[in-house]
This record gives structure tokens, C-alpha cells and sequence, in this order.
């Protein structure tokens, strides 16, 4: 369409080059009419083509641009959801993590006193995580994982009861067979034989406990 101006208005500057010859027959009122105005009617044409033109290529480039722009926006705020589901996830991981540090596989016995401090409201901070999360509540509801873990939670929290009960019998006993031993003249009785074995009983039952938990 470019060339088409282009030639048009080569056409037209051609045409106002070109030598007039006078001739003396004289023409009519109609044709000399026509020679005039067929200039103005070829650049008349060439601007109202070259508009048109112009018009269209704005229109293109205009859409071309909200085109773009929206693929962007909708890439952007893909991105952005994605960004917050990462966070929502992170935030809930963070949260197990801390409780998972406070369940060693491997520790020393004189640990048993102090094992569960803090333990039981690292796993309880963990559900707000769960329950303020927007972007993946639905898949948070769909798995039934609230649920399960707050489940988990109350389990749990006997678990920890059992082996703060069991690790204080077991302590109380323990001092009581030492003063039992550590009397001078007292030989080793049934009832000292007997409290050894609850005592044993006990530490077996506080480490089902633990290994459960």
C-alpha cells in the first residue's frame, strides 16, 4: 500500500513536469475541467490513502500494545500467586521444622527430664500456619491435612503427658533406691527388687511412648 502511494504521488509530480503544448484548437469547457482537477484528485486520493494507512498502523500498534500489556499482567500476577503459594508453604515448613528439631532419633538418657519442654506448643504453632494461608487453603481442605495434623496435634500432646509422667515416677524411684542402697546396714529387700523392675518397666514404656510420638 506504501508503494501505491508512492507511485501515485511520483504520478502526480510526473504529471506536473511534463511541457505544455499550446495549440491553437481550442479545447472544450469539459476537458480543460478535467485537466484540472485530475491532479487534486490523484493527491486528494494519495493523502486519503496515506490517512487510512496511518489510521490502520495505529490501530495495529495500539492493539498489538494491550495485547502485550495483558499477557504481561497475566504472567506477572501467575507469578505472583505462585510467589505466595511458595511463601504460605514455606511458612508452614518452617513451623514443622522447629517442632521436628525437638524430636531427636538419638540423645542421652539425661536428657528424658527436659526432652518435651516447648515441645507441644511448637506443634501447636504450626495450625495458625495452616489455618491463615490463602492460596493453598484449597488444597489444605481437599487433603484434609488441618484436620489430620490438629488429630495429630491431640495425640501428641498424650504422648508428651505419658512421657513427662513416666520420666517423673522414674526419677522419684530412682531416688528412692538410693536412699535405699545408700542406708548403711540395709540389706537389698524384695521391695527394693521390686521398685527396680517398676522402674524398668517404666523407662521401656516411656521410650514406646517416645518412639510412637
Amino acid at each position: 500500500m506504501l508503494h501505491a502511494v508512492s507511485m501515485a504521488a511520483y504520478f502526480v509530480d510526473k504529471l506536473a513536469q511534463v511541457p505544455v503544448q499550446i495549440q491553437c484548437v481550442q479545447q472544450s469547457t469539459s476537458e480543460s475541467w478535467l485537466r484540472q482537477w485530475i491532479p487534486t484528485a490523484v493527491s486528494l486520493l494519495s493523502v486519503g490513502i496515506g490517512v487510512w494507512i496511518a489510521d490502520r498502523s495505529i490501530r495495529k500498534n495500539r492493539e498489538l500494545t494491550l495485547w502485550s500489556f495483558r499477557a504481561t499482567s497475566e504472567r506477572d500476577h501467575e507469578r505472583w500467586v505462585l510467589d505466595q503459594k511458595m511463601t504460605e508453604w514455606g511458612t508452614i515448613l518452617s513451623s514443622l521444622t522447629v517442632a521436628d528439631v525437638k524430636l531427636p532419633h538419638v540423645f542421652d538418657n539425661v536428657k528424658w527430664p527436659t526432652m518435651c519442654d516447648g515441645m507441644l506448643q511448637d506443634l501447636r504453632d504450626v495450625l495458625p500456619a495452616m489455618r491463615n494461608t490463602i492460596f493453598i487453603a484449597d488444597v489444605l481442605d481437599k487433603g484434609k491435612l488441618i484436620d489430620s495434623f490438629r488429630d495429630y496435634v491431640s495425640e501428641a500432646a498424650k504422648k508428651i503427658k505419658e512421657i513427662e509422667s513416666f520420666t517423673e515416677n522414674i526419677n522419684k524411684m530412682t531416688v528412692t533406691n538410693g536412699l535405699i542402697v545408700s542406708t548403711p546396714g540395709v540389706t537389698v529387700s524384695s521391695e527394693f527388687v521390686a521398685l527396680n523392675r517398676i522402674r524398668f518397666t517404666q523407662m521401656g514404656e516411656r521410650e514406646k511412648a517416645y518412639q510412637n510420638l
